[in-house]
């Protein structure tokens, strides 16, 4: 049980690792591709290695940014709870007519957005999931099955207090997702 949760949790972080690095390249090529674009508007031609160096500087503040959010509670946000979203009144053909339009910038800033979060976040992400595997032992391995076998056969929810003596080992449960917990109830059940 112990091992197959170990395995999981570092197969999920290989992947959040995978895809915090997709993300970061795509976070590179856009400062990269944006830098560019205003030197050639501007109509200079700078060292070469410059807009790299921007891009990069850029992608540095991303994290940074990235890791605030995260510290603070914050991540990823659905559009109409994002600051982006319009939210103009869509019962008028004049409030639609001015949804569209907004969104039409706000929508693919808000893309770019998330892609740039994705990249910090999903290395946070792949860190707490190394750090949340459980030790590897066999009297450990024993306690968690009895455990579990004593919620198993108690039906329906019943308060985690039953079990203040293995609170360790119920905890442990729960972040396996093995019994179902309610922060709100302080009880507990068997899937």
């Amino acid at each position: 049980m112990i091992a197959e949760f170990n395995r999981r949790q570092a197969l999920l972080a290989c992947l959040n690792l995978f895809l915090g690095t997709i993300a970061s390249v795509l976070v590179f090529a856009f400062f990269l591709l944006a830098a560019t674009m205003v030197f050639r508007w501007i109509g200079t031609k700078p060292h070469p290695d410059l807009p790299a160096g921007i891009a990069l500087a850029c992608v540095v503040l991303v994290f940074v940014f990235g890791i605030l959010e995260h510290r603070r509670g914050e991540g990823h946000r659905e559009f109409h709870e994002s600051d982006l979203y319009p939210g103009f009144d869509l019962s008028t053909g004049s409030g639609y007519w001015a949804n569209a339009q907004v969104q039409e910038v706000t929508a693919p800033a808000y893309l770019v957005s998330q892609v740039c979060l994705a990249a910090p976040l999903q290395f946070l992400r792949a860190i707490s999931r190394l750090q949340s595997r459980l030790p590897d032992s066999p009297d450990l391995e024993q306690r968690l099955a009895s455990l579990l076998e004593i919620v198993n056969r108690t039906s329906g929810w019943h308060p985690i207090r039953n079990y203040d003596d293995r609170a360790e080992e119920i905890g442990y449960l729960v972040r396996m997702e093995k019994i179902q917990f309610s922060p709100r109830k302080g009880t507990v059940r068997s899937l």
